[in-house]
């Protein structure tokens, strides 16, 4: 830099205005990055806190959907084992059991709106 200044002392008038000229148009250059920079940095943590909440929705959304499906699993794996199932010679045997899973979401899923969790 002190080469320069010292090459600057002896240009002309004319060719002096002009470095500085285009001195401050870099300075001004400078200053437009620094700042589209810190723009870019805004979006991108914007972006990735949207990015979080839209996976925070879907492990929310996928939690509930298996937590309905626990006691229904729970109840046809109990069901399944060898021993003899309740109402197997009814011939409406199936369509009671499966009333049963039905009442038995319907069951957590009022749970989980009565504690606001869905």
């Amino acid at each position: 830099m002190a080469l320069v200044r010292r090459q600057l002392a002896e240009w002309t008038p004319p060719a002096r205005r002009r470095w500085a000229e285009r001195d401050g148009r870099a300075m001004v250059a400078a200053l437009e990055r620094s700042g589209l920079r810190e723009a870019l940095v805004e979006l991108r943590e914007t972006n990735n806190s949207l990015l979080s909440n839209k996976l925070n929705l879907t492990m929310k959304i996928l939690t509930i959907f298996s937590a309905v499906l626990l006691p229904i699993t729970l109840y046809s794996n109990v069901m399944a084992m060898s021993v003899s199932i309740p109402l197997s010679k009814n011939p409406d045997g199936f369509w009671i059991h499966s009333a049963v899973m039905l009442v038995l979401a319907l069951g957590t899923i009022l749970i989980f709106r009565a504690k606001k969790w869905f």
